[in-house]
C-alpha cells in the first residue's frame, strides 16, 4: 500500500519535508503501510466517514473504527481519513493523515475469510495520536487527497510478489533472498493473493503433463488472454504517468479486470484440478494455491471499491452516462 498508493499520493500532495521523511524509507522497502478509509457505516459511501480527529495543540486525538483494512496487522504506518469538522458537509471536514500504527491507542483485529486467511482487518482507535506535521494536504481538505489515493489504487492493478517493511524483513526474511527462490515459496497458499493468479493456473496445467480437455484448454487460454490484455493496459497507464498524467476513472476498468481475472482463474484452475480440487493442504498440486484462490476470490470484488461502484464510475465518468438516481429523502411528519 505504501509503495503503490502512499508514494504517488505524497508526490502529488505532500510538502518537501514530508516527502523527505517518508519516501526514502518506502523506496528502500523499510516500511509497510495500510489504508484506513472504510468504516462500518462508510464503505462505498466513503465521504460519510465518522472517525474523529480532534486537534489538541500540535497533535490530533483519533477515535473511531475502520473496516476491511488490508495488511493492518503488519503495517508500520497508515493512510488515515478522519473527520476534523463534524459540522461541514460530508465531503468537507475530512483530513488525510499518515499515522504510526505501533502505538497504544490502536487495536487491530483480524477478519478471517473462508480460506482461513486474514488479509482484511478491523482497526479501533481510542485516543490515538498523530502530529500536525502528518497532515497531507490541508486540514478539512482530505477528500481530494483520498480520491487521488483511490485513483492510484485502481490504476496500479499489478500484484507484488512479497511484502515490504517488517513483513518482508524480520518476519519472513525475504529481502536477502533471490527473487526466484521467493517466487517458488509464494506459489503456495500463503502467497496466492500477492501474485498474478493466472500464473498458478498455467503452472498447474503444465505440471499435469497430459493434454487438457478442450473446455479446460479454452478456460486456461481465456485467463492468459485476459491477463495479457490487462498487462498491456497497465503499461499504457504507466507510460501516461511517466509524462505527468494524473490517474483517472479509467483505473476503474483495471480494477474490474482484476476481479474478472481472479474469477476466471479460479474457474479454470478448478477445471484443471478436477476431483483434486476438493482437497486442501501441502500435498496437493501447487500446495493448494488454486483452492485458496477459489475461496479468497470473492474478496477481489470488494477490495479497492466494489464492482458495482467501479461500474458506476466507468458509466458516468468514462462513457458519460447519466448518474444513477439517488433515493429521495422522505420528510418526517
Amino acid at each position: 500500500m505504501g509503495q503503490r498508493l502512499g508514494q504517488p499520493t505524497l508526490l502529488t500532495y505532500a510538502t518537501a519535508e514530508q516527502k523527505a521523511r517518508f519516501i526514502p524509507e518506502l523506496a528502500r522497502g523499510e516500511t509497510a503501510w495500510c489504508q484506513l478509509f472504510s468504516e462500518p457505516g462508510a464503505g462505498s459511501d466513503l465521504a460519510s466517514a465518522q472517525t474523529r480527529a480532534v486537534r489538541d495543540g500540535e497533535h490530533y486525538v483519533i477515535n473511531g473504527q475502520k473496516m476491511w483494512t488490508s495488511e493492518a496487522l503488519y503495517a508500520d504506518r497508515g493512510m488515515l481519513l478522519a473527520r476534523t469538522d463534524p459540522n461541514a458537509s460530508k465531503h468537507r471536514g475530512l483530513t488525510y493523515f499518515i499515522i504510526d500504527m505501533d502505538q497504544p491507542g490502536i487495536e487491530v483485529r483480524p477478519i478471517y475469510d473462508m480460506a482461513g486467511g486474514h488479509q482484511f482487518n478491523e482497526v479501533f482507535f481510542t485516543d490515538a495520536d498523530v502530529g500536525v506535521d502528518r497532515v497531507i494536504g490541508a486540514q478539512n481538505e482530505g477528500w481530494s487527497v483520498a480520491l487521488a489515493t483511490l485513483m492510484f489504487e485502481r490504476s496500479t492493478n499489478f500484484r507484488v510478489s512479497i511484502g515490504f517493511g517488517a513483513m518482508a524483513g524480520t518476519k519472513t526474511g525475504y529481502l536477502d533472498r533471490k527473487a526466484g527462490e521467493v517466487s517458488l515459496e509464494t506459489s503456495g497458499a500463503i502467497g496466492v493473493t500477492r501474485v498474478n493468479p493466472a500464473a498458478f493456473v498455467l503452472n498447474a496445467a503444465r505440471s499435469l503433463g497430459s493434454p487438457l480437455r478442450p473446455d479446460v484448454r479454452q478456460a486456461v487460454t481465456k485467463v492468459w488472454i485476459l491477463s495479457e490484455v490487462n498487462r498491456l493496459s497497465q503499461l499504457r497507464s504507466a507510460a501516461a504517468a511517466q509524462v505527468g498524467a494524473a490517474p483517472g476513472p479509467v483505473g476503474s476498468i483495471g480494477k474490474l479486470m482484476r476481479t474478472l481475472i481472479d474469477r476466471s482463474a479460479a474457474d479454470a484452475g478448478m477445471r484443471v484440478l478436477g476431483a483434486e480440487g476438493m482437497l486442501v493442504g501441502p500435498d496437493t498440486l501447487l500446495n493448494g494455491a488454486i483452492q485458496h484462490l477459489t475461496l479468497s476470490m470473492p474478496a477481489s470484488s470488494i477490495a479497492g471499491g466494489t464492482d458495482e461502484i467501479q461500474r458506476n464510475i466507468v458509466g458516468e465518468r468514462v462513457l458519460g452516462l447519466p448518474k444513477e438516481p439517488k433515493a429521495q429523502k422522505v420528510s418526517k411528519i
